[in-house]
């Protein structure tokens, strides 16, 4: 199936809009279980687009099963999802995990995020010297808010 995610991929590169063809191609890998295709289709889900609508429980479905599989941004996603309550149960504390999660594997604006979340004590306990570590960790891997 990797090899009908960077079709997929390919057939999105064409056009300066996914095209439908792009969005039943993501279709058929996300239902063989890819979690890149589950991830971008997702995405169309949180932010709206013309195939999917705007559906913020559907997204977060989506994001879990990409997240559980190691897509970082999936995980940073559904943290501002449960932030937020998109579509969720709003729950700082799931956020706070989500981010920290979403930062080991590797997501850089996660650890901005996991900063601000010790900063402030949303979350977790306000502990503003790890905030500052995780503040620096953020800004060597170029973020800054």
């Amino acid at each position: 199936m990797a090899g009908e995610y960077e079709r997929a991929l390919k057939n999105a590169k064409r056009s300066k809009r996914p095209s439908r063809r792009t969005y039943e191609l993501l279709r058929v890998v996300a239902d063989n279980g890819d979690p890149r295709a589950i991830y971008a289709i997702a995405t169309w889900y949180l932010h709206g687009h013309e195939f999917t609508g705007t559906n913020f429980k559907k997204a977060a479905q989506m994001l879990r099963k990409a997240a559980d599989a190691g897509i970082a941004e999936a995980a940073y996603d559904l943290a501002v999802s449960c932030e937020k309550g998109l579509g969720v149960k709003k729950s700082e504390k799931t956020a706070f995990r989500l981010y920290v999660r979403a930062a080991l594997l590797g997501d850089a604006q996660s650890h901005y995020e996991v900063g601000r979340m010790y900063f402030w004590g949303l979350g977790t306990q306000r502990d503003r010297k790890i905030a500052r570590d995780w503040f620096q960790k953020a800004e060597s891997l170029g973020i800054t808010g």
